[in-house]
């Protein structure tokens, strides 16, 4: 289980401005997504895992370290004299094409030289400041004609990478990203203010008043068992 962020990005314009940032984030449909801002390229929406780094590292890295490796932990009987050996002794052997998956590297190397990451999971980290997008359905959204305030939870990280490209892509708007992760007893804020690129980072607010307001806003002001908790601290 990643340890959440609860996050709460107030964004304030003109109605026009506000109604268009609305639909085009996919809020209006409840699927609200950082890729409404930042779009991952769809080649890179492949697994991310150690067997596709082994495989990478067996077609173009050390591969013999890895072969070395390998043969010390007795899942092959000796060295391969050359890499292209080496490749086709992991092609023959299933646990060998298991722990290095050769098919995933390739992509992943085709990855590298086009979009400059791997897989979704650099490319995620990179631009979004965060693992996952958005889940729509643990999303909650307060409109006025002049202001947007969303609620949503992220893993680990406050989504800094897409508040920044929101802000860019919006740029007459002005708009504050608040975070509190629980589990750290750590919150902040960063700002944008009217096309100015002025970002500031804030801890100011009490942490117990920050989730408070998280909690209120998610839950749309209803009562609700969470809405009473406290962080113990």
């Amino acid at each position: 289980m990643p340890s959440w962020c609860n996050n709460i990005l107030t964004i304030i314009s003109d109605e026009e401005t506000i109604e268009k940032i609305y639909k085009e984030t996919g809020l209006a449909s409840s699927e609200f997504s950082f890729n409404s801002v930042l779009k991952m390229p769809e080649e890179l929406k492949i697994k991310s895992s150690s067997s596709g780094e082994f495989g990478k590292i067996a077609l173009e890295g050390d591969w013999k370290a890895l072969d070395n490796s390998f043969v010390k932990a007795k899942r092959k009987k000796e060295l391969s004299d050359t890499r292209e050996d080496f490749v086709e002794a992991i092609k023959a052997d299933e646990y060998l094409n298991r722990t290095a998956d050769l098919e995933l590297s390739r992509l992943i190397l085709d990855n590298l030289k086009k979009h400059g990451y791997s897989t979704w999971y650099d490319w995620s980290l990179a631009n979004w400041g965060t693992k996952w997008d958005a889940n729509p359905s643990k999303t909650t959204c307060v409109k006025s004609s002049t202001q947007l305030v969303i609620y949503f939870d992220t893993p680990y990280n406050p989504p800094a990478g897409f508040f920044k490209g929101l802000c860019e892509k919006y740029s007459e708007i002005e708009a504050t990203l608040e975070w509190i992760i629980v589990d750290s007893y750590s919150h902040g804020s960063i700002g944008y203010k009217l096309g100015k690129d002025s970002w500031s980072v804030g801890y100011d607010q009490d942490l117990q008043d920050v989730y408070d307001k998280y909690l209120a806003g998610s839950f749309n002001g209803q009562v609700s068992h969470r809405r009473n908790e406290s962080l113990n601290i």
